[in-house]
């Protein structure tokens, strides 16, 4: 069902990796440094790559949500039609 592939193992090693660097973050006095910009500019990167990761998931979820939606529909259109036949045929029988 899954259309896309999704790397839940690249979602946590995002996550790893921003932790990293938030803990490398708050052990630097200074801040405004090259190093410290190189660090927030993977850290942005990160976060970019998994909010993606993240949509996809998302998007799988409403399709799956959609599909049993369907089905449960259908499923109700279905046992109307029996009810509706078993009514019909009952009413023959009595004629």
């Amino acid at each position: 069902m899954l259309k896309e592939k999704i790397d839940i193992n690249k979602i946590i090693n995002n996550l790893k990796n921003l932790s990293e660097i938030i803990n490398w973050m708050d052990g630097q006095g200074e801040t405004n440094t090259p190093e410290a910009q190189e660090k927030a500019k993977e850290a942005l990167d990160l976060l970019k790559s998994t909010k993606k990761e993240l949509k996809s998931i998302k998007k799988e979820f409403k399709e799956i949500i959609n599909d049993e939606e369907e089905d449960e529909e259908e499923e109700e259109e279905e046992k109307e039609k029996d009810e509706d036949e078993e009514e019909e045929e009952e009413k023959d029988e009595k004629n």
